[in-house]
């Protein structure tokens, strides 16, 4: 799932998870752009997050790639008992 908000500071700030409105919404500078990338699905999710960041935003491969990635975090460091 791709959820957007889009503000220009002055009126209330206006959310949409439709691609094609993402799309059209010009930020060139003139308002915010907030894109958020929810648990995308592995076929349709990540299908429309990839065109989104990769077309729509012209993002680096790699950039994409790291966004699409869940696990790209190192995992959390062990927690080891302390003796008493």
């Amino acid at each position: 799932m791709v959820r957007a908000l889009r503000s220009n500071g002055s009126d209330l700030p206006i959310q949409t998870e439709d691609i094609r409105t993402i799309e059209q919404w010009d930020t060139q500078g003139e308002s915010l752009l907030w894109v958020d990338i929810c648990d995308p699905e592995p076929a349709e999710g990540s299908a429309e997050a990839l065109h989104l960041l990769g077309h729509v935003f012209a993002f680096h491969p790699l950039a994409v790639e790291d966004a699409l990635v869940a696990d790209i975090l190192p995992p959390p460091p062990l927690v080891r008992d302390t003796p008493t």
